[in-house]
């Protein structure tokens, strides 16, 4: 799953790319970049994805955060990569994405793109 530039750049090989989503995650511009935007001396912000209970847990140290209205899913693309290429392109978005995302497993889901979700 991928969201972001990875929709309309995602600069690896796959077989199929679907609209999708996510839930008990949200999208914020919280996440400090270097190299993406910004410098070493002045780092800009780039959109993160956030789990839900982690946000939570932000909460209780900072106080309530705003809530948006898209906050009830993460739109993106999954993407289906050929096996013999996830290796590959696992390296390449450690590079590309350098250090700012975290592989996990979690359910996505497709959207029908005839008549909406699937």
């Amino acid at each position: 799953f991928g969201y972001g530039s990875m929709c309309w750049k995602p600069s690896f090989p796959f077989v199929e790319s679907r609209s999708a989503f996510v839930v008990d995650f949200v999208r914020r511009f919280w996440q400090q970049s270097m190299d993406h935007r910004g410098t070493v001396q002045n780092p800009g912000l780039v959109m993160t994805v956030i789990a839900k209970k982690d946000v939570q847990c932000l909460e209780k140290n900072r106080g309530k955060l705003e809530i948006f209205s898209t906050d009830s899913k993460v739109q993106g693309r999954a993407f289906r990569i050929a096996p013999e290429d996830v290796e590959s392109v696992v390296k390449h978005l450690d590079w590309r994405e350098k250090g700012g995302y975290s592989r996990m497993i979690t359910s996505i889901y497709l959207v029908n793109e005839d008549n909406g979700y699937s």
